[in-house]
């Protein structure tokens, strides 16, 4: 059996800058655009397979966070998806200009947030945490589910979401499989209809030869960029092709033993951060009990952890 997942992408070996606007981009049309603008420096770029939790980094990135898309970038490379040849106007009149290749701030930030709800979506269904689930999965009537996203009262940010997921007049099909109030449901079939959307525009199965000989075809999904190599990720983990645990620290999604991860499959915690944080959170708890009256044995069968470990945890208080 063969990875039918194969993706290379490429980064500039010499990072990449924010330049300020305005700016002119050339696609369909030539637009100009005030905003700034992500460009690749230098002609030299080198080839690198993303590992398969990339997409949580990514989902990571504060949006508003010029810094953190810029660290991302030069680690990365550029998203792709969509017309970027990009090039600044020039500051005086009558003098030329030299084209560069880059992405608008905008095309960075739509993608991010896209990405970050569709993630943290995710994230609920696999923590079945139903106050975030109940916060953005609304029943408005018997006939009538719908998604909002983020999950506040706020409706005027620019990439605010707001979905009917079923209705007599949108996939009227899914009311009779979803039970009256509850969430998880409908939150797992909004979630498959978002990434669906995703891999349709950016991912595209293809023919190709199977390494190393060359001699056979095989059947792989490819991404033709780097954002759509992201929500093949994103898909790949929620099928469980890739296995991923909520850290205990933190309760974040973290990749279990992924081939060449060097991750050991017990592994409670994504970090030493979190593994510090639940050691303390560990002691913490041993000694709460310890004050219940309960014995070193009960306290160690509750917290998976042997006697003598209890014992010191309790002696250093």
């Amino acid at each position: 059996m063969y990875e039918l997942f194969q993706f290379i992408w490429q980064v500039s070996e010499d990072g990449h800058e924010w330049r300020s606007g305005p700016i002119r981009v050339f696609g369909a049309d030539v637009r100009k655009h005030e905003e700034p603008a992500l460009i690749a420096l230098g002609e030299n770029s080198r080839p690198y397979k993303p590992e398969p939790d990339l997409f949580l980094k990514f989902a990571s990135i504060d949006p508003n966070s010029d810094a953190e898309v810029l660290r991302f970038a030069n680690s990365y490379g550029l998203l792709g998806g969509g017309p970027r040849w990009i090039a600044p106007e020039p500051k005086r009149k009558g003098k030329s200009t030299t084209a560069v290749t880059g992405e608008l701030r905008s095309h960075w930030r739509e993608h991010l947030h896209r990405m970050k709800a569709a993630v943290s979506l995710w994230e609920a269904i696999k923590a079945k945490d139903s106050s975030v689930l109940a916060s953005c999965i609304r029943w408005r009537s018997r006939d009538h589910i719908t998604y909002d996203w983020p999950p506040t009262s706020e409706w005027t940010t620019p990439w605010s979401t707001h979905a009917t997921i079923a209705s007599p007049g949108i996939n009227p099909h899914l009311l009779e499989r979803f039970q009256r109030d509850d969430v998880l449901k409908p939150a797992r079939y909004y979630l498959q209809e978002v990434v669906n959307k995703s891999l349709d525009e950016l991912v595209a199965a293809q023919l190709l030869w199977k390494a190393p000989d060359l001699n056979e075809m095989g059947l792989f999904m490819v991404p033709s960029t780097l954002i759509g190599c992201l929500w093949l990720q994103l898909a790949d983990a929620i099928a469980g092709f890739q296995k991923f645990r909520l850290c205990e620290g933190c309760k974040k999604p973290m990749l279990v033993a992924a081939e060449g991860s060097g991750y050991r499959t017990n592994r409670k915690t994504c970090s030493n951060a979190c593994r510090i944080r639940l050691y303390s959170r560990r002691k913490l708890e041993a000694r709460q009990l310890r004050d219940q009256k309960l014995s070193f044995r009960e306290i160690a069968k509750r917290l998976d952890a042997g006697v003598e470990q209890i014992k010191r945890w309790i002696a250093e208080r």
